[in-house]
């Protein structure tokens, strides 16, 4: 995470990669390897990496919305879009706060 937040993303990637060779089930790791391919602008690995992280950390809203700042950085706007409303649908199961576009 140190590489991450210095905005070292190379050495970030390498880090994380190394992670998953120990343990490719670490759902941490392939969350935070998303947000690092992120901010490289790879936006495809980035991606299948909170995909993988969703499978591995179930019921986590923090990963649906990372996705959804994926899609909206990327340009898609209508995969951003279906996130914030699947979002919005959780308030009612849980205790989240009202969600909204201003």
């Amino acid at each position: 995470m140190h590489y991450l937040y210095a905005h070292q993303y190379d050495s970030a990637i390498e880090q994380f990669q190394k992670t998953l060779e120990m343990d490719p089930n670490y759902g941490l790791t392939h969350w935070y390897l998303g947000l690092t391919y992120e901010q490289k602008a790879r936006y495809a690995d980035g991606l299948a990496e909170f995909r993988r992280a969703r499978e591995l950390l179930r019921d986590n809203v923090t990963i649906e919305a990372d996705m959804g700042h994926l899609y909206a950085v990327s340009g898609k706007k209508a995969e951003a879009l279906k996130v914030i409303d699947d979002l919005k649908e959780l308030q009612g199961e849980d205790s989240f706060r009202r969600i909204t576009l201003d």
